[in-house]
């Protein structure tokens, strides 16, 4: 949004100032007016929500229309103030809404909310399931032993490392 330009430095993506601060398609106004308003709908609210695809649809066009409105009505205390600049104005609403759509659709049928579940299910498990029966080591010789916890009756049995 600031205009600003990609360079390669030793393989390595780096956004530099654009040399031409005249083509910028926003201003400083512009730039945080966007982001003020992407903050409000690209955000965790959104992702953990729970939406089906009809309202997803429904959101993102009314969001879609009114950025276009935005930028339309305030194109010049926006940055959008001549020709050349606002022949990106099409392609600059399409990416914000790009952005917003897509973290609706993380949310649909609530399924970002449905995969953290299941990781921290999962971590739950793994981290429960290492401590059952005892502590395992690894020997200097590489081979992996298992030492009993102090409570098992078959450590009294079999020995410390059986």
């Amino acid at each position: 949004m600031r205009g600003d330009v990609p360079t390669f430095k030793d393989g390595h993506i780096i956004w530099d100032k654009n040399p031409f601060p005249e083509n910028n398609p926003l201003n400083e106004v512009g730039v945080s007016e966007i982001m003020k308003v992407l903050s409000m709908y690209v955000n965790r609210n959104k992702v953990l929500a729970d939406y089906s695809n009809e309202e997803i649809n429904i959101k993102v066009f009314d969001f879609g229309r009114a950025l276009n409105n935005l930028i339309f009505m305030r194109d010049f205390e926006l940055g959008m103030d001549t020709e050349e600049k606002r022949k990106n104005y099409e392609m600059l609403v399409t990416e914000i809404k790009d952005i917003v759509h897509d973290t609706y659709k993380r949310a649909l049928d609530g399924a970002e909310k449905r995969s953290l579940r299941e990781m921290i299910s999962v971590s739950q498990q793994t981290s429960t399931n290492s401590n059952i029966g005892g502590n395992y080591g690894v020997n200097p010789q590489g081979q992996v032993s298992k030492e009993r916890g102090l409570l098992n009756p078959l450590r009294y049995v079999s020995g410390k490392y059986k």
